[in-house]
């Protein structure tokens, strides 16, 4: 408990969503498959939970790929159209499937980001040169927003509260559900 923040922690007053995402990233790790299995309730998405999952947190995925590639000695072609600052908030990987989760807490999404990741969907599959891949993007927000971008409405998402009651009972998560326009 801090005085400069009236007795309570930072837990306590954080509303940043990186934040309840770590706490999620490391409530996944180790329970890929059992994750899987429960993003599957989704009816959009069909992820095979025996493939070799990984999940990753606050992936930089164009910027950290291309190094690795680069320093392989592989030549990128058009290497300058991936933003080397472009970030997920969480990835899972399997060998023929990216899903990116991208998170909200206090807020909703907006149709600029939806352009965004339809954009990223087509960029990995061009950098990885891998047509067959299926890229997945997942939102994840307050079960007090309220989407009316028929987009979003149709994008395969979930709620902090849906982890809190069904995945993982953590406070955190409950609290990220209730941030919404707070």
């Amino acid at each position: 408990m801090l005085s400069y923040i009236d007795g309570k922690t930072w837990k306590d007053i954080t509303r940043e969503e990186r934040f309840f995402c770590s706490h999620l990233y490391h409530s996944i790790i180790n329970r890929e498959k059992e994750f899987i299995e429960w993003l599957n309730k989704i009816p959009t998405l069909q992820l095979n939970p025996n493939s070799n999952w990984e999940i990753g947190y606050e992936v930089c995925f164009y910027r950290d790929l291309i190094k690795h590639w680069k320093d392989q000695g592989k030549t990128i072609p058009n290497e300058k159209q991936y933003s080397p600052k472009r970030t997920f908030d969480l990835c899972l990987f399997s060998n023929n499937h990216i899903v990116i989760i991208e998170a909200k807490a206090q807020q909703g999404f907006h149709g600029e980001q939806l352009k965004k990741f339809e954009k990223d969907r087509a960029d990995i599959k061009k950098l990885l040169e891998k047509e067959n891949l299926i890229v997945s993007v997942v939102l994840l927000h307050s079960s007090e927003y309220k989407p009316r971008d028929k987009r979003i409405k149709n994008s395969p998402r979930f709620t902090w509260k849906n982890i809190y009651n069904s995945f993982e009972k953590n406070d955190l998560f409950e609290k990220a559900d209730g941030l919404y326009n707070n």
